[in-house]
């Protein structure tokens, strides 16, 4: 009686491995089919947690209910089996990463252009305004908010900057979905449109000396600044409720996705000093020349109060394409997941350090010029003020991200079919393909030179004067010459795309004006000023508005 109960309890336990092994199920899941054969050196079979058969005490036999133990164990069994590299070369050839592969996913790798604050018309200080005071002192409180910066030329839109829709990129979207079960096209579809939002707000510091026909004035902002992603409340709620959050494993609190999509610092930007001649002066006009110059003194106090400074974040990882594809085949959905979201947010900072990170000044770059400013006095309250200037931004080292050149003649699909025909060649394959994917997604960081070049400003302002109060409206133009990259630090010749890291050309016109009441004392006068601007037409920079409050004190 007990051997016949040893022998049952050894055939049912056995008939369960048999029967688990045999599940449409697994071989469907897991792609296996008449055709596929696995050695004993291309498959591993692993079972975690589960009970050893000399776990199971047979001399209680009478007591043991064979179909509740069945059930229990069989959901605790997962059976993963490790994929040859040649399964896995031919799984990613099915899912297109070979010719995916050979396009750039980056359109442009240069940092966002961006118009220095102190170059602003709202701050802007007539030295010929103010020839019969010795000395003025100017407080601003500002607030600086670009409602759409652009990426490029004159797209508000991240897909100017990443290639969603490129046509190669765009035609292997279904068979990537074999590789990460998740429809690209929706997925990207809710990205493409994705905008950038910069704003800066702080205290303007100013002052001026007049002495015999010299000025002096000299400019320093102490200001908070952050740059972010932004959507629509439409836009957001699509991303909320799409299966790439609402049904995944991946959850993401507010406060964490704060640190993934904005940068924010809080320091001093770079002070100028410009000093004036007065060359001419009549009753109804005069006019100042003078030097001005870009001191690089900006340094921050504090990084990521709000979200981060992806600068700091810059782990470039290595990716495995084989365990990618085996955690994806082995249904271990919570490896799978954890892959793809540690890659995807190193991939999100990577971005994030071109596109959101900021300097608080001119990163580091010294600049010098001159000024010819006139004005005109056409009434005895009413004055015509211009000012034009120039300068020149000298050379200096930056971090840049740029593409390597990528060989076409590697993405070869037959050659990828032909490294089929051995574990070695396949193996090298795949890792290649890993390494692609990196480089494609991590542009690579190099030492540089930079040269900015020159800038133009050009400025119209007529103003209004009735008694204690007065009243100004006026026209701004901006240029920044394309930037010239000088020097790479790159030893091994690496090939480079030059063209996509460098910054391209950047205009800007605006409209500006402001109102202020102004108080005469015996030994002093104070005046107290609104002033604002709003954005006329830009080409890579973007549009923004600007608002101030002033506390002006002559002496």
């Amino acid at each position: 009686m007990n051997l016949l109960k040893k022998f049952s309890s050894y055939l049912i336990i056995f008939s369960f491995f048999i029967t688990f092994i045999k599940s449409d199920d697994l071989a469907t899941h897991l792609n296996i089919n008449e055709n596929t054969s696995l050695t004993k050196n291309e498959t591993e079979i692993h079972r975690d947690n589960s009970p050893a058969f000399e776990d199971i005490d047979l001399s209680l036999c009478d007591e043991i209910d064979y179909i509740a133990k069945y059930e229990e164990l069989k959901p605790k069994v997962p059976l993963i089996v490790k994929r040859s590299f040649i399964d896995t070369l031919g799984i990613l050839l099915t899912g297109g990463i070979d010719q995916l592969l050979k396009e750039d996913l980056y359109l442009k790798t240069h940092r966002i252009l961006k118009r220095p604050i102190n170059s602003l018309p709202i701050f802007l200080i007539f030295h010929t305004e103010h020839l019969k005071q010795d000395k003025l002192v100017r407080l601003s409180l500002f607030a600086d908010s670009t409602y759409k910066s652009f990426f490029t030329d004159d797209s508000p839109f991240i897909n100017s900057y990443l290639g969603f829709d490129c046509p190669n990129i765009k035609s292997n979207y279904d068979k990537l979905k074999i590789l990460t079960n998740i429809d690209l096209e929706d997925v990207i579809g809710l990205f493409r449109k994705a905008k950038k939002q910069d704003r800066r707000v702080g205290l303007q510091l100013q002052t001026l000396y007049n002495f015999d026909n010299w000025s002096l004035e000299v400019t320093m902002p102490f200001l908070y600044q952050e740059y972010n992603y932004f959507f629509t409340e439409e836009e957001k709620e699509d991303i909320l409720n799409s299966h790439l959050f609402g049904n995944s494993t991946i959850k993401i609190e507010e406060k964490e996705l704060m640190k993934h999509a904005v940068s924010d610092k809080l320091g001093f930007g770079d002070a100028d000093i410009q000093i004036g001649y007065l060359i001419f002066q009549r009753n109804c006009w005069c006019a100042k020349v003078g030097l001005l110059a870009t001191l690089p003194l900006a340094f921050e106090l504090k990084q990521g109060m709000l979200g981060s400074n992806f600068n700091n974040k810059l782990v470039r990882p290595n990716l495995d394409l084989s365990q990618v594809v085996q955690a994806n085949l082995s249904g271990d959905s919570q490896t799978f997941s954890n892959i793809l979201k540690d890659f995807g947010f190193k991939a999100l900072h990577w971005l994030n350090a071109m596109v959101l990170e900021s300097p608080l000044g001119n990163n580091g770059h010294f600049g010098l010029g001159a000024f010819f400013e006139p004005l005109f006095r056409l009434d005895e309250n009413v004055i015509l003020k211009s000012r034009a200037a120039v300068e020149y931004l000298f050379p200096a080292g930056e971090e840049r991200f740029f593409l390597t050149i990528k060989n076409q003649a590697d993405f070869n699909h037959a050659q990828f079919e032909k490294d089929r025909e051995n574990e070695q060649t396949a193996e090298n394959a795949v890792k290649f393909l890993s390494q692609i994917v990196t480089e494609t997604l991590f542009p690579n960081i190099y030492q540089t030179t930079i040269e900015p070049g020159f800038s133009l400003q050009f400025t119209l302002a007529p103003q209004f004067r009735l008694n204690e109060w007065c009243f100004s409206v006026g026209y701004d133009y901006w240029y920044q010459q394309k930037e010239s990259i000088n020097y790479i630090c790159n030893p091994q010749n690496i090939p480079l795309n030059i063209c996509k890291g460098s910054k391209p050309h950047g205009t800007q016109s605006k409209i500006f004006g402001f109102l202020s009441y102004n108080i005469v004392k015996k030994n002093y006068d104070w005046t107290i000023s609104l002033n604002a601007e709003e954005t006329l037409s830009s080409f890579g920079v973007g549009r923004d508005f600007a608002l101030s409050l002033g506390f002006e004190f002559n002496f």
